[in-house]
């Protein structure tokens, strides 16, 4: 059987090989004290491209120098009360936790990797904490090697680019995001089997993190960079107006109102968005915005339901048609970014800014579920050590930092638990490897270049492991298991008690945070996924995004939370009630009501009243709605948007924004009412 790996691993698995040894050679050289953390740590920051290298060797250097600070400034004046360390040491690894939470990025490594050394720091050296800077230096500078070794090897030798890896994941999902938007121009479709819209928003998520760690390898290509920002912000807003799209096209289908001319539109539009020359799309398009004016009603003397229907959707296919070209435009650019980057920076600044608006980025920040994470993580910890302190057991501090340690880490995924699961059986694997290494393999070495010998078969394999994502996971614990500071050393001292020792301890560690995490999970991990949804209701309910420019932030926003549920909502749709497009449905009736606050300003003065009340009544309905999550708007509700479009209907020259907010307003709130407004 032919393994198909790919030349990229087998490179990438190489590199890390030679930053491990490289790093483990100058820890041994520099006598210090744990020299296998230096090469765990080159394989603990190694990523495939470089800017994830060089971010999350960033991100660690940061975190651990204020972890060891921390620690050097907290046992001195705590050592001689025990229980308040124990306190103190609980409460900062929790804020940190709490914070590496609200962040959200992929700077939140840092404020985790802080607190847990602080850990790693302190418990070795309670016996004797006259030793707390020296051992906490010697840490620094372990983790120091090994991450500057990383970061070299992997920026010098062969470096990966990220801005490739992104521009081709940016690719990639303006295919997904074609096939969503063709789906959506066709009518009656039985089953959906093409890209879903809740995976492009955690799609356009992935991206946002990838320019993240593009900063870090190509600093010099900042412009090209915030033009690719601008252009994911295009294929954000395909996402809500592809399902705007599908809703009108549906209610014109089940009403038999699609008439062929406007089918025939739909499919050339099709045609348009499935050719593949970009270029041709983009000479193309002002043809086919032409070809929907002559499909718009005449806005003489009123307008009725169908024809307001058939409106909205123009509307919303020519939005769609427009922002995609907006990025064709602008991947254009990105393709001839070297063009700009002859330019000074002043220049390129300003050329940036000129030529390639950035469209404003926010993300959700979940308050109460981080300090939820926060006093969960404290409270493992704090009763870790003192069970510890109880049970009398000598390495059992072992058990207690890592309970706290494997907790901060894992706290802030979709299923913690789970992956404390397999955390657990990585570890039973890793400690056999390690067992066969100390007992079998790592005697026979008698010089450095002799364990290299011995270690690179094993080495090379886990960092092709670390390559595949399917095993990234697991291979880490390889890594540990085969330099566990038992068995490499400056001197090999095989210890087969404390080696197996240490080992139980990391498993009942990992193991009391398993039960600490089923135990206290309803303090963030429970409710999630509704307070995900809760969070752009509330904006909703107190009118924070009306204004139209406050609109753009706010998208952006929602489009934040909708990636960060829909990986959760796997895991706890059968028991939260949360619906898969609710938040889309949100994310659009925001849009809505905001047109509509807007356009009814220049209304006449009875219609305008109407306008502004109804924006009012629909506020206070999301304020009830956060206190009865499944509560229905009310039949009074729905009257009220129609009465407000026949009064805008009568007249709706000067209206045509109110009519097209109305009518989004009314198919998204109620979508299940297809009679038209005024006749039931």
């Amino acid at each position: 059987m032919r393994l198909n790996i790919p030349r990229s691993a087998v490179i990438f698995s190489g590199k890390n090989l030679i930053a491990g040894m490289c790093a483990l050679y100058i820890a041994l050289a520099a006598g210090l004290e744990n020299p296998a953390w230096a090469v765990v740590t080159a394989y603990i920051v190694a990523q495939p491209h470089a800017g994830a290298s060089l971010s999350k060797a960033t991100f660690r250097l940061a975190g651990t120098f204020v972890g060891v600070c921390v620690a050097i400034f907290m046992v001195p004046p705590l050592v001689q009360t025990p229980a308040l360390l124990n306190l103190t040491l609980a409460i900062w690894l929790g804020i940190c936790v709490a914070a590496s939470l609200i962040d959200r990025t992929s700077r939140s490594y840092f404020f985790a990797l802080a607190g847990y050394t602080s850990c790693i720091v302190i418990f070795p050296i309670l016996t004797h904490p006259q030793d707390i800077f020296t051992y906490g230096l010697s840490r620094f500078e372990e983790i120091s090697i090994g991450i500057v070794c990383s970061a070299v090897v992997h920026a010098v030798l062969l470096p990966v680019s990220t801005v490739p890896i992104l521009s081709k994941h940016l690719e990639q999902t303006l295919n997904d995001s074609k096939a969503v938007c063709i789906e959506a121009l066709t009518p009656d479709v039985p089953e959906r089997v093409t890209p879903d819209r809740r995976q492009l928003a955690v799609a356009i998520n992935e991206l946002h993190e990838l320019l993240l760690h593009a900063s870090f390898d190509s600093p010099y290509r900042m412009t090209e960079l915030l033009t690719i920002r601008t252009a994911i912000s295009r294929l954000e807003r395909l996402v809500p107006l592809s399902m705007a799209v599908t809703d009108r096209i549906d209610e014109l289908y089940l009403n038999g109102a699609l008439h062929d001319d406007l089918k025939k539109f739909l499919e050339e539009v099709r045609k348009w968005f499935a050719c593949e020359e970009p270029n041709l799309q983009i000479s193309e398009a002002d043809a086919i915005l032409r070809r929907s004016e002559h499909l718009k009603p005449v806005p003489d003397n009123a307008i009725n339901w169908q024809e307001a229907l058939i409106y909205n959707l123009t509307e919303r296919v020519v939005d769609l048609i427009q922002q995609y070209v907006a990025f064709l435009k602008i991947s254009r650019i990105i393709e001839y970014a070297h063009v700009v980057r002859e330019y000074s920076p002043t220049e390129r600044k300003r050329i940036s800014r000129k030529r390639y608006p950035l469209l404003p980025r926010a993300i959700d920040r979940d308050w109460r579920g981080a300090v939820g994470a926060g006093l969960a993580t404290a409270i493992t910890m704090f009763l870790g050590n003192i069970l510890w302190i109880k049970s009398g057991w000598a390495d059992g501090y072992s058990a207690a930092m890592m309970a706290g340690v494997y907790f901060a880490v894992y706290s802030g995924t979709p299923n913690p638990s789970l992956m404390l699961k397999n955390k657990f059986f990585g570890v039973v694997l890793r400690l056999l490897i390690g067992l066969i290494y100390m007992e079998a393999i790592l005697p026979t070495a008698s010089s450095f270049e002799a364990m290299i010998l011995v270690l690179a078969p094993a080495l090379l394999i886990i960092g092709i492991m670390m390559a595949l994502p399917k095993y990234s996971a697991l291979s880490f614990n390889f890594v540990i298991g085969i330099f566990n500071p038992t068995i490499v050393d400056r001197t090999f001292h095989p210890g087969f008690e404390l080696y197996v020792n240490s080992g139980l301890a990391t498993l009942t560690g990992i193991y009391f945070a398993m039960f600490m995490m089923s135990m206290t999970r309803f303090l963030w991990v429970d409710g999630m996924v509704r307070r995900n949804l809760t969070a752009g209701r509330r904006d909703i309910a107190f009118l924070r995004y009306i204004s139209r420019d406050a609109q753009p932030l706010w998208r952006s926003r929602m489009a934040h939370r909708i990636g960060l549920l829909t990986p959760r909502i796997a895991t706890t749709f059968s028991n939260n009630g949360v619906q898969p497009d609710d938040a889309l449905r949100d994310m659009m009736i925001g849009g809505a009501l905001s047109q509509l606050y807007t356009s009814c300003v220049d209304a006449p003065p009875a219609v305008h009243k109407l306008g502004q009340k109804l924006v009012l009544n629909v506020a206070d309905y999301y304020r009830k709605l956060l206190h009865q999550p499944d509560l229905p708007p009310s039949e009074a509700l729905r009257k009220q948007i129609d009465d407000c479009f026949v009064h805008t209907a009568a007249c709706p020259t000067l209206m045509l924004g109110m009519i097209l907010a109305l009518t989004s307003l009314r198919r998204n709130m109620f979508p299940t009412v297809h009679s038209a407004p005024g006749l039931d």
